[in-house]
């Protein structure tokens, strides 16, 4: 952490985030919401009616008797699917997001990671397994076919779909694997709509038995407001489409930048980043920032970014 509040990854890691912040009037415009707030009474959002609000403005439908809830990001989503659920032990892609050791260590539960189906082989009945799509930094296999392999072992799935982008391509591409399965799915405001300094993360809970209850006091004034600027007009959906658009189209120049080098893709349908082979691309045309190095995996992670496409771009020489 900075003077200035920015939390900063240190030199190789990246957070693979947009890169293009909100325009300033819609900044004001959270800002007066909570200027016109009262700071001195508990504040809070109807948590089910919300996330059924935000699928609705996305022309999202999830598809079954899924019921939507609103967390303090996706991180603290999957914390409440799994207190709710209270699962034997959690499953996780190997050398997937950190977080997935925090919440299991929050919990207090195992922490299991695989790596291909056959390590699914291992789960059983009482197990959580959370399927990412898109993946991060390499896929172990397709979602689908990851939900189908969990559901002969008997253990429960939960589809992560934090770098998911929400335009109409992306809600589209996530309706279709949700139509084969009835697992909770966990979306992320924060990533899919390029907003990483605000938690905001939405469980749409299916499959039998109760459904997950929201926690209203998870969220603050100001992620309020920010809630309420999202559900006023056309702020969502026009905020999904910006991000989608860019992203895509940072993907598609990242993409070409790393052709003109012959490196080797490992994993490229992430729209956020570029997984490459080390020692395909120079680090030296990378820069200090914007990438994030994976030992184990001989692997590096591009951020889908302005910046390091730039760099690439300046290091090969393209116009």
């Amino acid at each position: 952490m900075n003077s200035d509040y920015a939390l900063r990854p240190p030199s190789r890691v990246s957070f693979a985030t947009h890169d293009r912040d909100v325009d300033g009037a819609w900044k004001a415009e959270v800002l007066e919401r909570v200027r016109l707030s009262c700071w001195n009474t508990y504040v809070g959002l109807d948590g089910r009616q919300a996330a059924q609000d935000f699928a609705e403005r996305l022309g999202f439908d999830p598809g079954g008797d899924r019921r939507g809830s609103l967390h303090r990001g996706a991180e603290a989503a999957l914390k409440c699917l799994i207190e709710h659920r209270a699962p034997e032990r959690l499953w996780v892609p190997a050398h997937g997001y950190p977080g997935f050791a925090r919440v299991a260590s929050s919990c207090r539960i195992p922490l299991l990671t695989y790596a291909d189906l056959d390590d699914l082989a291992g789960s059983r009945r009482g197990d959580l397994v959370v399927i990412t799509t898109p993946s991060s930094p390499v896929e172990t296999a397709a979602a689908g076919d990851l939900v189908r392999a969990v559901e002969g072992t008997g253990a429960e799935r939960v589809i992560d779909a934090t770098f998911s982008l929400l335009d109409p391509v992306g809600v589209a591409g996530l309706e279709h694997l949700l139509s084969l399965s009835d697992a909770p799915v966990i979306v992320s405001a924060s990533k899919s709509l390029g907003l990483a300094g605000i938690r905001l993360g939405v469980l749409l809970d299916g499959g039998p038995g109760p459904h997950v209850m929201p926690n209203p006091m998870e969220l603050d004034v100001f992620q309020c407001a920010v809630w309420d600027a999202f559900m006023d007009g056309d702020n969502l959906r026009r905020r999904a489409h910006d991000v989608g658009t860019r992203q895509r189209k940072l993907h598609h120049r990242l993409r070409r930048a790393i052709e003109r080098l012959e490196a080797e893709v490992m994993y490229a349908s992430n729209s956020f980043a570029i997984t490459v082979r080390r020692g395909s691309v120079p680090v030296s045309a990378l820069g200090d920032h914007g990438w994030k190095e994976y030992p184990p995996l001989h692997a590096l992670r591009l951020d889908a970014s302005d910046r390091v496409a730039a760099s690439i771009e300046a290091w090969t020489g393209a116009p």
